[in-house]
């Protein structure tokens, strides 16, 4: 099942959210095993602005198909403003491709600068 997401951030803050992986009838796909990857580029053949991957944003649940996916607030304060398409690709252990979520990451500026 794929989906279309927009996610919407402000440089510098910290961000998390989570997809379910089911099947047409609504039933988690077993992520045990699997790899992910999900990258954030200006254009498809430029050089990724951010990537993230499981241990490094990325978490995958297992049996309960779920996937975590987190951003550091140093992370987005690295991120131009504006809208940057991502996509989000899950890789079994049989080498078979899915991509699951796609769609654009809305970056905006900043107006408080919380003192770290």
């Amino acid at each position: 099942m794929t989906t279309t997401t927009q996610i919407i951030i402000r440089q510098g803050q910290d961000y998390e959210d989570w997809l379910r992986v089911a099947d047409a009838d609504g039933i988690s796909e077993d992520l045990t095993g699997y790899d992910a990857l999900m990258q954030v580029r200006a254009r498809a053949d430029a050089a990724p602005m951010l990537t993230l991957t499981p241990g490094a944003g990325l978490t995958l649940g297992g049996i309960a198909g779920t996937i975590n996916r987190a951003m550091s607030n140093a992370q987005t304060a690295s991120l131009p403003i504006g809208e940057w398409p991502y996509d989000l690709v899950i890789k079994s252990p049989g080498n078979v491709r899915t991509y699951i979520d796609s769609g654009v990451l809305v970056v905006k500026a900043r107006s408080s600068q919380m003192p770290t």
